[in-house]
């Protein structure tokens, strides 16, 4: 009777995770490893709880196919690779050339996203296969063309902060200097001037982004036809973005309930270190300047900028020297400066007495040190970890087959609407109209006044 028991149980857990798995299309065109390993913790966490997942990715987690069975990862590194190196060599100079590195990155994503979509694995999936759901990566636009193939609710998925368009399609609140983009390379304590100058570089920006959209929607219809809807009208089917980094890390910016921050989603629990490096570690008297295993005797991490390094330096403790080179590096560096927990140097200016005393600046204050500690606290107090808040919203979105519940009237909404531009100059001008009728009016009443108190004056003229 028990052995039967313990049959039904097992024959009814097992129909449930079936009845529950989704078939899930993850779609992450970016060639940069850094941001590939956040999706991995995702997809392979979706894969681990019984769902089917099929991957587009430039870095598969496992290249020679001894994945899950359940995990379906088609490879498009080398190509991607390629294009994508022959970008970096042109732009990772230390720069601060913000519009054209963004405009080359991402004319160059354009065609990226076109040579992974008409590879033949693809093709073959998108013919033959129906997916429940999508996950987008949210810093490459091109990559909702998905939505208008697979008709399937969509997730946008960042590995970094929101860039400007992600902030239009969600419909969170926008402002150039309150809630800059993760592309800004300055944000704090701005003169007038250098205001005026950062807003300009933000219209340029937006400039840029409409010029690159323009190819987008050239490519679309390159791939799937005239009758295509453009990138903005795919915008309309997100429904959850979900961002790796933290409220305080993105200004607290207020944003409605499609919105999940999962900042740390990548982080594995700390394992001790091998004996031998612990041993060696633990033996030094004056501490390391460099090392990336999060040991307390490391004094110092000097990096580009890139988010998950802030992240790492954060869970180890550690203060950080940011010398940035591109893309989100700036906005990040920035942070170091404003939380007091690392400085920031400039590759094209620096010299060797710089970089010495930004160590020993470091080393021989410990506010910095005290600094991150309480920024690592204050930012890991969660009611849960970033990974299952990541899963629980991913499954609701399954659960209730999309979530255009949670979208703000905001989402994809033009600046002109946002504003309410059209009603502003209604009023303006209904407000002029009457001022000039008011304006006539009275000098009309004040002329036939003054002929009524001084007729003289007009039979003079007569």
């Amino acid at each position: 009777m028990t052995s039967t028991i313990k049959l039904f149980l097992l024959t009814l857990t097992l129909s449930l995770i079936y009845n529950d798995a989704a078939k899930i299309l993850g779609f992450f065109p970016l060639p940069s490893i850094s941001h590939q390993v956040i999706f991995r913790h995702l997809t392979e966490e979706l894969a681990r709880r019984g769902h089917e997942v099929t991957v587009i990715t430039t870095d598969p987690a496992y290249p020679n196919g001894d994945g899950p069975a359940n995990l379906t990862e088609i490879d498009v590194h080398d190509f991607s690779y390629e294009q994508w190196r022959i970008l970096y060599k042109l732009t990772s100079t230390g720069e601060r050339d913000l519009i054209g590195q963004i405009r080359g990155a991402y004319h160059t994503l354009v065609n990226i996203v076109e040579m992974q979509l008409k590879v033949e694995p693809v093709q073959k999936m998108l013919k033959e296969e129906k997916f429940d759901l999508l996950l987008l990566e949210a810093c490459v636009r091109p990559a909702l063309l998905l939505s208008h193939v697979v008709k399937a609710p969509v997730i946008q998925v960042s590995s970094l902060g929101t860039v400007d368009f992600n902030v239009g399609t969600i419909g969170s609140a926008w402002h150039p200097f309150l809630y800059p983009d993760t592309l800004s390379q300055r944000s704090y304590n701005l003169t007038k001037w250098e205001k005026i100058r950062e807003f300009y570089t933000y219209y340029k920006l937006n400039r840029v982004m409409k010029e690159v959209e323009d190819a987008e929607n050239l490519m679309a219809k390159r791939m799937f036809g005239p009758n295509v809807p453009s990138i903005n009208e795919l915008k309309n089917n997100v429904d959850l973005m979900l961002l790796n980094t933290y409220p305080l890390w993105d200004n607290n910016r207020p944003v409605p309930p499609s919105v999940v921050y999962m900042g740390g989603l990548h982080k594995n629990p700390q394992k001790e270190l091998p004996k031998d490096l612990k041993e060696y570690l633990d033996s030094s008297k004056n501490g390391v300047v460099y090392i990336s295993f999060g040991h307390p005797k490391i004094k110092v991490f000097i990096t580009q900028g890139g988010l998950q390094s802030a992240d790492e330096a954060i869970t180890a403790g550690v203060p950080l020297i940011g010398v940035p080179m591109l893309g989100d590096q700036w906005y990040n560096v920035e942070k170091y400066v404003h939380h007091g927990i690392g400085l920031q140097l400039d590759l094209l200016t620096m010299t060797e007495d710089d970089f010495k005393n930004a160590i020993l600046t470091i080393l021989n204050n410990d506010s910095f040190r005290r600094n991150m500690e309480k920024l690592r606290s204050v930012i890991y107090d969660q009611p849960q970890p970033p990974l299952e808040r990541a899963i629980w919203w991913t499954e609701h979105v399954l659960r209730h087959g999309g979530a255009r519940h949670l979208r703000g009237p905001a989402a994809n909404m033009s600046w002109t609407e946002y504003l309410e531009l059209e009603l502003v100059f209604t009023v303006l001008a209904v407000v002029l109209a009457i001022t000039l009728v008011l304006f006539y009016l009275m000098y009309s009443i004040w002329k036939y006044l003054t002929n009524i108190i001084n007729p003289s004056k007009k039979l003079k003229k007569n």
